[in-house]
């Protein structure tokens, strides 16, 4: 008795609805994370600054020295919890310098660097609309704009200073200490030649300490904590060097911003000389600031590391990292997300 031989076909592969929603495309994935990490981090950050500017002003529920802490602490918060969202994908870089800086050192392309520029452009423009439309009621009567009886006492005078106070929320202002008679170490123009080294400045220390954070070859550190770092890195910015200006070192979150709140028609002139075009410096030397510390972090660091580095420790005996630069990595770290995936990792078991 012969039998036949039949083929039974497998049941077709049901797909998951997880399947379906995958983005296949490289580019539109990483737009996807920048554009959402990035609209977290500006959302948490101008949250807490109108909050706390709100509560000052309206309810008195803040002193200035509280509210300057918790403004630089949320804003770090913000920064952290918005690059371990889009870590995984992009890198969670969330600021154009960044992006700018890796780009120039090679570690990212132009079409990737171009790629988080739109999602991170976008996601400002957004999140500041969003808390515009959240604190809308708080902003209107803090403008004096409703018919409560704070609204109705106040001036003239307190309602354009007002205007100018709620436009400081979404984009940097200098300090209003000027020195228009050109007494003290700065001359005339004060304001100018102090925030501008101090924006150059707070960019350079934030890429130099970035780019050293991720560097494998400069940091044992696990790259899972980079977020956190970054995050007390913006804060201790902003605690020590952030009062002439505030940070001021993310382009994207201060251009998009101040378009919107020259749409809204807040008055720009918060202190004498300060406009609208006053976007030149923390719009343009934060890059500046970003090639000279990533150019200080070569110098000093980056360039420095010697060509056979110390040998790598195994359970038994130990295999020393040979002299062509490949970095040799145990399989536990591998296992731990420890590596990078570039062509200078092997894999030892």
């Amino acid at each position: 008795m012969s039998t036949e031989n039949r083929t039974v076909d497998s049941p077709p592969r049901q797909t998951s609805w997880d399947d379906r929603m995958v983005v296949k495309n490289d580019h539109a994935r990483r737009f996807i994370a920048e554009f959402f990490g990035t609209y977290l981090f500006v959302a948490f950050s101008l949250g807490c600054l109108s909050q706390v500017i709100y509560a000052i002003e309206l309810g008195g529920q803040y002193s200035d020295t509280s509210a300057f802490f918790i403004v630089c602490v949320g804003e770090g918060l913000g920064l952290t919890l918005g690059m371990y969202a889009a870590y995984g994908v992009s890198g969670g870089h969330l600021n154009p310098i960044i992006s700018m800086a890796l780009a120039l050192k090679g570690t990212l392309s132009v079409v990737a660097m171009l790629v988080d520029w739109l999602a991170q452009y976008t996601a400002v423009f957004l999140a500041a609309w969003s808390v515009y439309a959240l604190y809308y009621n708080a902003e209107h009567e803090f403008l004096g704009d409703t018919s409560s009886n704070r609204s109705r006492d106040m001036t003239t005078e307190e309602r354009a200073l007002n205007s100018k106070i709620a436009a400081s929320i979404f984009a940097s202002q200098p300090q209003n200490y000027s020195d228009p008679d050109g007494i003290g170490i700065w001359g005339t123009g004060y304001r100018w030649r102090v925030t501008a080294p101090n924006v150059i400045l707070n960019s350079a220390l934030f890429t130099m300490i970035y780019v050293g954070l991720i560097d494998r070859k400069n940091t044992t550190t696990d790259l899972r904590h980079v977020p956190v770092l970054s995050g007390v890195l913006l804060a201790v910015i902003g605690l020590s060097i952030g009062f002439n200006c505030g940070t001021a070192l993310n382009p994207a979150r201060d251009f998009c911003s101040r378009v919107i709140s020259s749409v809204v028609g807040w008055n720009f002139n918060l202190n004498s000389g300060v406009t609208l075009w006053w976007f030149l410096i923390p719009v343009i030397l934060p890059h500046l600031g970003a090639i000279i510390g990533l150019v200080l972090y070569q110098l000093l660091i980056g360039n420095h590391f010697p060509k056979i580095p110390r040998a790598v420790l195994g359970s038994d005996n130990t295999r020393p990292i040979p002299d062509d630069g490949t970095i040799l990595v145990f399989h536990s770290a591998v296992k731990r997300n420890q590596t990078d995936r570039t062509a200078d990792v092997k894999v030892i078991s």
